[in-house]
């Protein structure tokens, strides 16, 4: 049975609770999804997962636009839920509150978190040029852009202690009003022709408000869009690369990317990063981890990332090309393709096999089984019975004709016995002219007496010569 889909749930992905794709020897192409009910809209909120920034800091004091600024960011997952991957955002707020009149800085994108587990994160922004000069609180929201339900929507953002001043390069231009960090940015700032806070001449995308530096970026599929201007699509800054011309020793960034996925996959673990996964073939299983995802699709070369590039996962061992138990936290397998071929006779093939699992998510994933392998041949079978004994033979004649042979005994394997042995016949004695003739010698042994086991009586004599 099919749950409903998440209302936060993206069209191309499906959620799956227990999953068993498989396709065996002789059933043709078969796909088994079972996947748990969802809990009730409003049971699921009130124990759904909590996000909100349990710390924020950064160093204090003047700044114009244009200058960097680190930020370290705390973001918690209070709730009795897992929470999927989301964004933690900056601004600079004149009420320590967020507000519309609030200058957006940047933001970093935070991995899936289990509850009451924290990801910390530095964010480098630019002090944009859409800030007046004025005195600031910074201001960090957790999900900022609502992507998750959360059990409460109230509490995700934190001020920093203290406060920043900005010295110049905002204020009115021309004549014009204050520069606010809302949009109409091209009718009032020449220099921000989107309104996304992003100067032209830092911003990739100066036409478009939802690209800037340090926008949210979350592998997207078949967009594959570089929406924070950091030349890939996914953040560059926390992820894991691998790479089929990569290293194990490597520390996998996208200069020094590994080359073994599951090498890169316990690495990310630890903080539940992504995995950035080269074209090329993988050989061996897929072992899915709870919260890491694995995008694939990304040029070795570049880390562009394109439909033609193809992440493959072959796997000849039992159990499937990707195995997945026990992921409840929101855990994405993008753009890759699973194919096994099963060795050894009799084997089962399985594209992927997934259990316990309802926070995978299957986004643009080409699954492949194989036919099963032939299974051996049967031992042989055991020697048959011996056939019964052969019914006695006939009887000898006296004319020196031998007796027939018995009929052939029946068998008990289904295979008939020898013919019995033919009765002997009698030899017909010499006669002798002018005397007796001589008895004739004994005739052979006859066949034995029907029904019984005993051979036949001597032949009589002959009768006597002719004088």
């Amino acid at each position: 049975m099919l749950a409903k889909p998440r209302p936060d749930a993206q069209p191309t992905q499906l959620a799956l609770a227990a999953v068993v794709v498989a396709l065996l020897a002789g059933l043709g192409a078969g796909l088994a999804l079972a996947v748990g009910p969802l809990g009730a809209a409003g049971a699921a909120a009130r124990a759904g997962p909590d996000l909100k920034v349990s710390g924020v800091s950064a160093s204090t004091g003047s700044l114009s636009a244009g200058d960097p600024l680190k930020v370290r960011v705390t973001t918690r997952n209070v709730g009795r839920r897992p929470a999927k991957r989301s964004s933690t955002r900056l601004y600079l707020s004149r009420d320590a509150k967020k507000s519309k009149g609030d200058v957006r800085l940047g933001s970093t994108g935070i991995p899936a978190l289990k509850p009451r587990k924290s990801s910390r994160r530095t964010i480098r922004a630019t002090v944009s040029a859409a800030a007046p000069p004025a005195g600031y609180r910074l201001l960090a929201c957790a999900d900022d852009v609502l992507k998750i339900r959360e059990k409460n929507e109230r509490n995700n953002c934190r001020t920093a202690r203290g406060s920043l001043t900005v010295t110049g390069g905002g204020g009115p231009i021309g004549g014009g009003s204050p520069i606010g960090g809302g949009g109409g940015g091209s009718a009032t700032n020449p220099n921000d022709a989107d309104g996304d806070g992003s100067i032209n001449s830092v911003d990739c995308a100066p036409q478009d408000p939802s690209t800037y530096p340090g926008a949210p970026d979350e592998p997207d599929a078949p967009g594959f869009r570089d929406t924070d201007c950091d030349g890939i699509d996914g953040k560059e800054a926390g992820a894991v690369f691998v790479s089929t011309a990569g290293n194990d020793a490597n520390p996998g960034t996208r200069s020094q990317p590994k080359q073994s996925v599951q090498d890169g996959i316990a690495l990310a673990d630890v903080e539940n990063r992504p995995v950035y996964v080269s074209s090329g073939t993988f050989a061996g299983q897929l072992n899915v981890i709870d919260g890491v995802a694995v995008y694939g699709g990304y040029a070795p070369a570049d880390w562009s990332r394109s439909a033609a590039n193809v992440t493959r996962f072959l796997s000849t061992e039992s159990g499937g090309a990707a195995i997945a138990e026990n992921v409840v936290s929101s855990t994405t397998l993008q753009h890759v393709t699973l194919a096994d071929t099963p060795q050894g006779p009799g084997a089962s093939s399985y594209g992927i096999r997934a259990v316990d699992s309802p926070g995978l998510v299957l986004d643009t994933v080409v699954v492949r089984a194989a036919t099963g392998s032939t299974g051996v041949d049967g031992e042989a079978g055991a020697d048959g019975a011996d056939g019964a004994v052969g019914l006695p033979g006939f009887a000898g004649s006296c004319n020196d004709s031998a007796g027939s042979g018995g009929f052939a005994g029946g068998g008990v394997a289904g295979r008939a016995g020898g013919i019995g042995g033919p009765g002997a016949g009698e030899t017909t004695g010499d006669a002798q002219a002018g005397g007796p003739g001589a008895g004739g010698t004994p005739g052979g042994a006859g066949g034995a007496t029907p029904g019984g086991n005993d051979p036949g009586g001597p032949g009589s004599n002959g009768s006597p010569g002719a004088p």
